[in-house]
């Protein structure tokens, strides 16, 4: 009946609610932002792996030490590093495919939470940890009790609350709605969170200027090399948005603080609770030495400039 259902679609929005968040403050934890204390913060990292069902660790390492550290900066960025599957700057080569990313870039993205734990567990599978990942280095005799504890019994923590659970106390076809609406729902706020941050009309991409080679994958790729320091860097590549009711509405799902991503770049270990304070420190000290401020009046325009420039990308000719 149509109150069933109705009861299965609230399920999801709580369950929602609940996962978003833990994976949230593990993110927020894992920068260090809720606490300094190595078992406070590997605690709430931990529960993050449980509800988002990624490595944490893995992913930690390369979110850290890759999109912090590299911003925009190919191949070291895993955030805009999708190997031309999709085009994120006129810099990079325009593929064929491309000019339909328009058509398929929305349907990866609600399959980012896949893409994510894929991305966090692959280095453990396949041994290769890639040019950030180095968790997984870690010997038997030394890894901490967290590390096998993310590795071994949180997946299956995952696993059954967000399958095993619903089959269980839903008739087949609730149970994959349930699933299905959970993860897309999930995945569509993650992606629209992260890339309209660094991925909009102003963005840039660069190569990694490491001992000026022209071997360098970036440099191969036509991509400029980085001439600044990292501080000018994150305001090159970064934008912030002003609070609205749409990010009001998903506030709740995990998105707080994040509007102002400059402030989480420069000053990662400050919690989000501070950050809008920083906001217009930050402007200020951008104006007295030159350098970009890119801010959107609301989450809702950073979204469509986002789309719009992806749209734009699908036929502009390589830069």
């Amino acid at each position: 009946t149509w109150a069933a259902w109705a009861l299965v679609a609230l399920h999801v929005i709580l369950h929602e609610y609940a996962t978003v968040t833990l994976a949230s403050n593990g993110h927020h934890a894992l920068h260090f932002e809720v606490s300094h204390h190595p078992k406070v913060w590997r605690l709430m990292g931990l529960l993050g792996n449980a509800a988002s069902g990624m490595n944490i660790w893995c992913w930690t390492s390369g979110h850290n030490l890759g999109h912090h550290q590299f911003t925009n900066i190919e191949p070291d960025d895993v955030d805009i590093s999708a190997e031309g599957i999709v085009r994120y700057s006129q810099f990079q080569p325009l593929h064929l495919w491309n000019r339909f990313q328009s058509l398929y870039v929305p349907i990866i993205y609600f399959l980012t939470t896949w893409l994510l734990r894929v991305i966090s567990w692959l280095p453990l599978v396949t041994g290769n940890r890639g040019p950030t990942i180095t968790v997984n280095a870690l010997p038997a005799t030394t890894a901490p009790w967290s590390h096998w504890v993310a590795q071994v019994l949180l997946p299956l923590v995952w696993i059954c609350h967000g399958f095993v659970i619903p089959f269980l106390f839903l008739p087949t076809n609730m149970a994959l709605f349930y699933i299905i609406a959970h993860e897309l729902v999930a995945s569509m706020i993650v992606a629209l969170v992260f890339q309209p941050a660094h991925v909009h009309g102003d963005t840039r991409v660069y190569a990694c200027n490491e001992g000026g080679s022209e071997d360098q994958p970036g440099r191969k790729r036509g991509l400029p090399p980085v001439k600044q320091n990292w501080f000018a860097l994150q305001f090159q590549v970064t934008r912030e948005w002003k609070v609205d009711w749409f990010q009001c509405l998903f506030h709740a799902f995990g998105n707080s603080g994040l509007h102002c991503q400059l402030g989480h770049h420069l000053f990662p270990g400050v919690h989000p609770s501070h950050l809008p304070g920083l906001r217009p420190i930050l402007h200020k000290h951008a104006k007295k030495h030159n350098l970009p401020v890119f801010f959107a009046p609301s989450w809702w325009a950073a979204i469509v400039d986002h789309v719009q420039y992806l749209h734009k990308l699908s036929h502009v000719p390589q830069a």
